[in-house]
């Protein structure tokens, strides 16, 4: 079986995000089968502030009953998480998760780039201001890929997982760090982009790695499916429920710590140390230090340690001491110095 990077890689970029966008069309139209609480959510704008301080709208809709609220539930747009994904979101998950007194922020995309890879940072920046809340994170198709990369490198700040569908964009995601975090997974049996193929290895994966996985194919349905509520909803109030009773909390993130990408698209989750010279100095959280070529890192990488990372002057070269020399101190051409024996030719 194929891995999920060998799938994606199948598709060029830009003609997936095309798909998505035209497969998510469906939310439109299909709407979610939904019949909890009555009550309309209070729905606003706001502009946040990113990574490198960039400006991301986001659009909030507070809880139905704003004094039962639960927590707070940040929604990945699918696609290219721009403003018509956004809107789909809302509709299709948004307005549910509302209903049952969550409060919803559903970020929109600042370059019409899915939240995984570089953009992944402004929504760990995003956790970071949230603080202790009580935080889970929703995504759809692309989005589902984005909120399993932030997770896996901010556990402390989600509790909980929703991907409906999603897939692991790289088989190199470091997920050791989902160890013991609930994670709804729901994924089309007729996937039209073949993820349902990448099924069974995403579910090896995160099991190996501790999550508590609730995993399902949705049979004879294709990217676009309507969430069974009749599923989640009791899967939302066994979280609740189990949290309360056995304070599961995922392992605490690393601070400093993110996903790094090379140009041959390749991860590492790690800390940069500092820069030295052409290179940057990066530690695991297995505490392995790499020295690595700045010039070998993405863009958005090397952006990033310009903007963040001290820069360390190398160690002076030390100068190479010369060796007494056996004739030191002796004159050329002086005549207590023996030559070399004189031949005589007869």
């Amino acid at each position: 079986m194929q891995t999920p990077t060998e799938h994606m890689k199948q598709i060029p970029r830009l003609c997936l995000g095309f798909l998505c966008i035209v497969l998510l069309s469906g939310f439109t139209s299909g709407g979610t089968s939904d019949s909890k609480s009555s009550g309309n959510p209070t729905r606003k704008t706001q502009t946040v502030k990113g990574a490198g301080q960039k400006e991301i709208k986001v659009v909030i809709l507070e809880p139905a009953e704003p004094e039962k609220q639960k927590g707070v539930c940040i929604l990945l747009p699918p696609g290219p998480g721009n403003k018509q994904m956004v809107q789909d979101a809302e509709r299709t998950l948004g307005k549910p998760f509302a209903k049952r007194n969550w409060r919803v922020m559903i970020p929109q995309s600042p370059d019409g780039r899915s939240f995984f890879g570089k953009n992944a940072e402004h929504i760990t920046t995003m956790l970071s201001r949230l603080g202790n809340e009580n935080v889970i994170m929703a995504g759809i198709s692309n989005g589902g890929i984005s909120a399993l990369e932030v997770a896996s490198a901010n556990p402390a700040n989600v509790k909980a997982l929703i991907i409906v569908p999603g897939t692991l964009r790289s088989s190199r995601l470091d997920t050791r760090r989902l160890n013991g975090m609930p994670i709804f997974l729901r994924i089309g049996e007729k996937d039209e982009l073949k993820w349902a193929s990448t099924f069974e290895n995403t579910v090896k994966k995160l099991t190996s790695s501790g999550a508590r996985l609730d995993a399902k194919l949705m049979p004879n349905t294709g990217h676009v499916f309507r969430v069974n509520w009749k599923e989640l909803d009791p899967w939302l109030e066994n979280l609740k429920n189990s949290a309360a009773a056995q304070n599961l909390t995922p392992p605490k993130s690393l601070p400093g710590y993110r996903i790094w990408t090379d140009l041959q698209d390749r991860e590492i989750y790690a800390k940069a140390l500092h820069v030295q010279g052409e290179h940057v100095v990066l530690i695991r959280d297995d505490q392995r230090r790499f020295n690595f070529p700045l010039h070998k890192l993405s863009t958005e990488d090397q952006e990033f340690i310009r903007n963040n990372v001290k820069v360390v002057q190398p160690p002076p070269t030390p100068v190479p001491t010369k060796r007494p020399s056996a004739f030191q101190g002796l004159t050329p051409n002086r005549s207590d110095i023996p030559g070399p024996p004189k031949i005589n030719f007869r």
